[in-house]
C-alpha cells in the first residue's frame, strides 16, 4: 500500500523536525505496511514486576532443558508427523482470536495440554546443553533436535493466543514466558548462527502474541516485563565467535602452517587433502576421486601461484624466501593468510551496536565482491564457507526493535492512564517511563499525533529494503466503553 500525504499533513510538516520530513518523503516513495494497533489506557500492576516474561529466579529449577525438550516427542510421533494439524497451528498464530474460541479450535488447542505442560517445565530449568559436537564435526554436526524444538512454539503460540482471546492475561504470560525461555535455550546456548536465527523465530513469535494481548480491554500493562528481559533477548556474540572459528574446526591441520617445516610432497598431499576436505564442507565431495583432486590442484598450482607469492611479499614476507619455498606450500599458506584477513574484517566489527555493524558490514561486502569480482582470491575459502554475518546481525537487531516498540505501546498506555485517555503529543512528553531507541538505527523512534491518532515508525536504515525493514504503526485509542 503505497502511503499519501493529505494537505493538512503536508501543513504540518512544516513544524516538524527535518528527520521526520525526510522519512515522510522517503516512505512516500515506496510501499510501506501500515499496521492499526488500537490501545486502551492502563497503568502499571501493583506490584509493578507481578508480570515477568522470562521465569524467575526462585522458580528456577536444577536441570538440563534439552533433555526435557528432547524427551517431549519421544512418545508422540504421531502428533508431530500430522502435517495438516502443523498447518493449522500456523494459521492459528494470526487468526483472528474469535476464530480461536469456537468449540473445533478450542478443543484442539486445549487437547495441546500435555505438551505445553512439558515444555513450560522445561523452561524452568537452570540450564541448557544441547551437547552438540560443534568442535569434532564442525560444519558437518547432525542438528535434527532444532526444527521439531521450533515446532514447540507452534503450540506455545496459539495456545496464549486462546487464553488472551478468553481474557485470562495471567495464563497467557506464563505460556508466554516459556516461549521467550524457549527462545533464550535454543539462541543463547548456541555454537552455530543457525541456532542463534531459530531462537530469533522462536521469539518473534511471542513478540507478536503480546502485540495481541496489549489491545485487549483490561489486559496488564507489560511495560516493565517487557523492559527487564536481557538486551539482547538472543545474543549472536558466541555464535559470532564460533562461526569465525568454524573453518579451523573443520581443518585443524591447517592452523599455523607458517610455522611448520615439510618437504614438497608433504605440501602436496596437504593441499590436496585440503582441496577434498573444503568440498566435502560444502556438500561437493561425492565423486570426488583423487585423480579430480589432482586435477583441481595443477589447475590451481597454474592460475593461482603467482597471485599466491604477490600476496605474501605485499604482507611483508622476503622475497627470495618465498621463492625458496614448495608452490603448494606458497599456494597454501597464502590462502589462509587471505581468509584469515576477509574474515577477520567480516568479523571485527560485529559486535558493535546494529547501527554502527551496519554500516561496518555494507563497506566489508563492497569490497569482498570486488575480491570476487577481479578473481583474486587466491582458494575461494572465504565465498565458500563464510556466513551471512550482515543478515544475522539483521536478525538481532530486528528482535530488539520489536521490543522496544512493544514498550512503546505500553509507555503510550500509562500515559493514556494518567492523561485522561490522550495520546502524548511527543514521545518525550511521557514522562512516567524511559522511552528507549529505535535499536535498528540508534535515534529515537518517528512519532506525531494528528488528534486522535498517532503515527510510531522505525525507518528501514540505509541500504535495506524499505517495505522488509520500515516499519509504520496507526495508534488510536479504544473507545470508550468498547
Amino acid at each position: 500500500m503505497i502511503c499519501r500525504i493529505n494537505i493538512f499533513l503536508i501543513a504540518l510538516m512544516f513544524s516538524w523536525p527535518v528527520s521526520v520530513v525526510a522519512a515522510e518523503a522517503a516512505r512516500d516513495e515506496s510501499p510501506v505496511k501500515t499496521v492499526k494497533i488500537v490501545l486502551h489506557p492502563m497503568g502499571e500492576p501493583r506490584p509493578a514486576l507481578k508480570y515477568k516474561l522470562l521465569p524467575s529466579y526462585i522458580d528456577l529449577k536444577p536441570g538440563n532443558a534439552a533433555l526435557f525438550y528432547n524427551k517431549i516427542p519421544a512418545e508422540s510421533h504421531r502428533f508431530f508427523a500430522d502435517s495438516k494439524m502443523w498447518e493449522k497451528a500456523c494459521d492459528w498464530m494470526e487468526a483472528p482470536l474469535a476464530e480461536l474460541q469456537k468449540d473445533d479450535v478450542r478443543k484442539t488447542i486445549n487437547s495441546w495440554n500435555g505438551y505445553i505442560k512439558e515444555i513450560k517445565r522445561a523452561s524452568l530449568c537452570e540450564s541448557c546443553d544441547w551437547q552438540f559436537t560443534i568442535r569434532e564435526d564442525g560444519y558437518a554436526v547432525l542438528l535434527p533436535d532444532l526444527q521439531e524444538i521450533r515446532s514447540y512454539a507452534r503450540l506455545l503460540a496459539p495456545y496464549a493466543r486462546l487464553q488472551i482471546a478468553d481474557g485470562k492475561f495471567d495464563e497467557a504470560v506464563k505460556i508466554l514466558q516459556a516461549g521467550y525461555a524457549l527462545g533464550r535455550h535454543v539462541g543463547n546456548e548456541s555454537t552455530m548462527l543457525v541456532q542463534a536465527l531459530i531462537g530469533c523465530a522462536i521469539t518473534n513469535m511471542m513478540s507478536a502474541q503480546i502485540q495481541e494481548f496489549i489491545q485487549q480491554p483490561d489486559a496488564p500493562n507489560l511495560y516493565w516485563a517487557l523492559t527487564n528481559l536481557p538486551d539482547p533477548v538472543i545474543d549472536f556474540r558466541s555464535s559470532f565467535e564460533a562461526e569465525s572459528d568454524m573453518f579451523y574446526l573443520c581443518l585443524p591441520d591447517l592452523r599455523d602452517l607458517d610455522k611448520k617445516e615439510m618437504s614438497p610432497d608433504q605440501w602436496r598431499v596437504l593441499l590436496n587433502q585440503s582441496i577434498k576436505k573444503m568440498c566435502g564442507v560444502i556438500g561437493q565431495a561425492n565423486g570426488m576421486t583423487s585423480e579430480l583432486v589432482s586435477a583441481f590442484s595443477t589447475v590451481i598450482l597454474l592460475e593461482k601461484y603467482p597471485r599466491a607469492k604477490s600476496f605474501l611479499i605485499e604482507r611483508g614476507w622476503p622475497a627470495d624466501k618465498v621463492e625458496a619455498m614448495p608452490v603448494c606450500q606458497v599456494i597454501i599458506i597464502a590462502a589462509l593468510r587471505q581468509y584469515d584477513e576477509i574474515r577477520d574484517d567480516m568479523f571485527k566489527g560485529i559486535n558493535l551496536p546494529y547501527p554502527e555493524a551496519s554500516g561496518r558490514s555494507k563497506k566489508w561486502e563492497s569490497k569482498f565482491q570486488e575480491i570476487i569480482r577481479s578473481k583474486q582470491e587466491i582458494l575461494p575459502i572465504a565465498s565458500m564457507l563464510l556466513p551471512a554475518v550482515s543478515a544475522a546481525k539483521a536478525a538481532e537487531a530486528r528482535i530488539e526493535r520489536d521490543i522496544a516498540i512493544l514498550r512503546v505501546f505500553e509507555a503510550i498506555r500509562l500515559y493514556g492512564a494518567a492523561h485522561g485517555g490522550k495520546l502524548p503529543d511527543k514521545l518525550s512528553d511521557i514522562a512516567e517511563v524511559p522511552i528507549p531507541n529505535d535499536p535498528m538505527n540508534g535515534t529515537a523512534f518517528i512519532y506525531h499525533r494528528i488528534h486522535d491518532t498517532a503515527i510510531l515508525e522505525s525507518p528501514a536504515p540505509p541500504g535495506t529494503n524499505l517495505e522488509s525493514y520500515w516499519l509504520r504503526y496507526e495508534i488510536h485509542f479504544a473507545s470508550k466503553g468498547k
